[in-house]
């Protein structure tokens, strides 16, 4: 069994941000959050509508 790098390990982490905070009611600095996932994953991938 392969061992996850830490790409994966960041991927996993932004899915699962990403599912839970379909349940906030609020979200404290997400936009600051969402740049740095756009620095980290790539703009295509983190997109602006987002915010």
């Amino acid at each position: 069994m392969l061992a996850p790098n830490d790409d994966a390990a960041l991927k996993a982490l932004f899915l699962t941000i990403r599912e839970i905070s379909k349940n906030w009611k609020s979200i404290h600095h997400w936009k600051h959050a969402l740049q740095s996932f756009q620095l980290m994953f790539g703009e295509e991938r983190v997109p602006l509508d987002a915010l």
